[in-house]
């Protein structure tokens, strides 16, 4: 059988990739292999010899993809190994390799070095926190980063990803030098394109930066991240993605109020949802106005960034203030109170009313709507005026309750908009005589003949200010 010192020998003398991979094969076969391998100084030794020739001999690229193979498979979950690829040299000849192959014609030498790199860091922190500050601080890296995590080539990014998490999971100190450097900047701003490229399929890829993210938005990052993406729009596609990532660590936090949620960032959503329902209402205003052959000049991109930020800040908003903590809720509430935000969700829910966008889609005659914006609004009026006079009467005074009452049906673009008015009404209405009054003062002034009734073949007539169904002839 084929000693660790005859291989190592076999490494300086006569490298073959066939004798190369099968002691990788071994390597995973046998884990005491794996680690007497690990553990030699003979094979460090030839590795620190090695490398450096191979890594810059065109002809020797076979090997010296397998020797990485190897490395990566020696290093692995054994810190004595990972110090021994460090004091030999190979961490940094590795290093080395990826800053000079970060292209598209050596994806897969590329992709195995950041996993012998990922292997020889992993659970090791003084290792880590060395690599992590030359990555972070040195200016080469900034475009490496941003090279790197727009390769295409998913298993490079992905497993770009894994190393990005395991430098900084559990560790304080790694993130927020992420969040607050330059390299950091580059690197989780190509990392938010690659996410907001693959969010639709959602697979290993998005689980990973959404672990990335999701600690940083835990350790209190989010406004500076949510900063730092700011471009001249109203909001980009990297912001959009931030948002969606938070909306869902909010779902899935249980519990008291998120401790990573504070004032600055209750003004932060407050502006954000000010902005964006101003823009989309002045949309809509322009569709209204134009003829139907001028709404295909909209920029259906910025149209669709703004529509799906709006419903993430509205969703988000309505979690946090319907949070089971009073006080910090109460303290959301009121930021949102002194930004008015209740007429500008008034204004908005008018200004929904009636709306079809052209799509950006293939069909000429294919209509959208603004979604869930509907539901969005009446869920927001409803928590603003629960056990709140001065907003029930607000509401009632910029002619909201009547906007409330128009939406007790059904409509499939906002589902269970109908059970959320009647929230909304039973918030308005809860010892608040003036606003009872309102509603029994009010009468019907037509019948709606809804696309239901017509699938039925049944006819909505108002007789006596009442509302009458009869089949239709």
């Amino acid at each position: 059988m084929l000693t660790i010192q005859n291989f190592s020998d076999t490494l300086l003398h006569h490298p073959h990739p066939q004798n190369i991979q099968e002691a990788v094969n071994r390597t995973i076969a046998d884990s005491a292999f794996r680690k007497d391998l690990g553990s030699s100084l003979s094979f460090w030794k030839a590795v620190q010899i090695v490398l450096p020739q191979w890594k810059m001999d065109s002809t020797k690229q076979e090997c010296l993809i397998g020797l990485l193979k190897l490395i990566r498979n020696a290093v692995a979950h054994e810190p004595t190994n990972q110090q021994l690829a460090v004091d030999h040299g190979a961490l940094s000849e590795i290093d080395n390799i990826m800053y000079t192959h970060a292209d598209g014609q050596h994806a897969t030498l590329l992709q195995i070095s950041l996993q012998a790199v990922c292997n020889i860091l992993t659970g090791n922190d003084a290792i880590i926190e060395t690599k992590w500050t030359e990555w972070m601080h040195q200016s080469q890296y900034e475009s490496w980063w941003n090279h790197v995590l727009t390769l295409n080539s998913d298993a490079v990014v992905l497993t770009a990803f894994i190393l990005i998490l395991n430098c900084i999971r559990g560790n304080a100190g790694r993130g927020r030098v992420l969040v607050q450097c330059t390299n950091g900047h580059a690197l989780l701003t190509a990392m938010l394109d690659d996410m907001e490229r693959l969010h639709v399929s959602e697979g290993q890829h998005f689980e990973i930066g959404y672990a990335i993210v999701s600690q940083l938005i835990a350790e209190g990052h989010f406004l500076t991240l949510f900063n730092a993406m700011q471009t001249n729009e109203e909001i980009n596609s990297r912001q959009t993605i931030l948002l969606k990532l938070l909306d869902s660590k909010l779902h899935m936090h249980k519990g008291t109020f998120p401790e990573f949620i504070g004032h600055e960032e209750a003004a932060l959503f407050s502006h954000v949802f000010g902005n964006l329902a101003k823009t989309a209402m002045a949309i809509m205003k322009q569709v209204k106005e134009s003829h139907a052959d001028k709404k295909s000049d909209l920029d259906m991109d910025r149209v669709g960034t703004i529509y799906t930020s709006l419903v993430l800040v509205l969703q988000i908003l309505n979690h946090l203030i319907t949070w089971e903590d009073e006080q910090p809720r109460l303290q959301f509430t009121d930021v949102l109170v002194g930004d008015d935000a209740l007429t500008v969700a008034t204004d908005l829910l008018r200004h929904c009313e009636g709306i079809n966008l052209p799509s950006s889609q293939d069909a000429k005659d294919s209509q959208i709507g603004f979604d869930y914006l509907k539901r969005e609004s009446v869920r927001l009026l409803g928590s603003l005026c629960y056990g709140n006079r001065a907003m029930q009467d607000k509401l009632r005074q910029i002619g909201g309750i009547p906007l409330i009452l128009s939406q007790c049906k059904i409509d499939d673009s906002n589902p269970y908009v109908r059970e959320y008015a009647v929230v909304a009404l039973r918030h308005l209405l809860e010892g608040n005589l003036e606003n009872q009054k309102l509603i029994e003062e009010l009468k019907p002034m037509e019948a709606v003949q809804t696309p239901e009734l017509d699938e039925m073949g049944l006819k909505a007539t108002l007789v006596d200010g009442k509302v009458q169904l009869s089949k239709k002839h």
